[in-house]
């Protein structure tokens, strides 16, 4: 503020409007980002004020579906994030990865995003998807009756340790290629 004040640039101009509110809103990490925390809490409440009718799928039981993936998101205007190649429906395409958490809401593909990160291009899926649900069980915790739907490459061991050790129950598919090992009998 006192910069923006010597530099003589009066407070109406909307850029340093925005950056002066960008500035106030923001916190040191993701996790202090108090508007951030209050659009996850707004996310899970309207879930809760508003349950998808029970069952969507009688063969699914009493189970609720978050699903976990990543996407590809190219913008290719954007020069302040590093670009990295990213599997998406088109396969590996250079592009900005994201870390999706949604929680299915009916039948198709109706779903409520609960979290969105950012992959940076040095990180894996399996890494930051770990990281992101340790983080989101830490702070609104994870029934019971709910399951975690990941894709085969979310289905091995450095995704599946910490978010099992989290509470979180895991459906995933496995490839077709799979070798599933067991401890030798003596």
């Amino acid at each position: 503020q006192d910069f923006i004040d010597d530099l003589g640039i009066k407070m109406d101009d909307s850029l340093y409007q925005a950056l002066r509110r960008a500035a106030q809103a923001l916190g040191e990490e993701i996790d202090s980002a108090d508007w951030l925390l209050e659009l996850r809490k707004a996310r899970l409440a309207w879930l809760a004020a508003h349950p998808p009718p029970s069952p969507l799928r009688a063969d699914l039981g009493t189970w609720k579906i978050r699903i976990l993936d990543a996407s590809n998101h190219y913008r290719p205007q954007v020069k302040t994030v590093s670009v990295g190649y990213v599997h998406g429906a088109d396969g590996m395409k250079p592009g900005q990865g994201l870390s999706l958490l949604a929680e299915r809401l009916g039948e198709g593909s109706w779903t409520l995003p609960l979290e969105i990160a950012w992959m940076p291009p040095e990180t894996g899926p399996t890494c930051l998807g770990a990281q992101q649900m340790v983080s989101f069980v830490a702070v609104h915790g994870w029934p019971t009756q709910y399951v975690l739907d990941v894709d085969s490459q979310y289905t091995v061991r450095p995704f599946l340790e910490p978010v099992i050790a989290a509470s979180v129950n895991v459906l995933g598919r496995v490839r077709n290629n799979r070798c599933f090992y067991v401890p030798i009998e003596e």
